[in-house]
């Protein structure tokens, strides 16, 4: 992707600094359970920098 930056949080420390730099993303892409965080809990926090940040979802299809 042009233009596009990759910044990699593979921790609580890192995860912090990306919340002190201001947190400018446009795609968050996460583990459900991380071994310091859930991703719930990483989208709560990226909710708190923007309230209506888009969330796409897997739609589970009824067999």
């Amino acid at each position: 992707m042009p233009g596009c930056a990759i910044r990699e949080a593979s921790d609580q420390t890192g995860w912090e600094r990306e919340l002190q730099s201001g947190l400018q993303l446009d795609l968050v892409k996460t583990d459900f359970q991380l071994r310091w965080i859930t991703g719930l809990d990483i989208l709560r926090q990226v909710n708190a920098f923007d309230a209506q940040p888009p969330v796409p979802r897997k739609s589970r299809s009824k067999r």
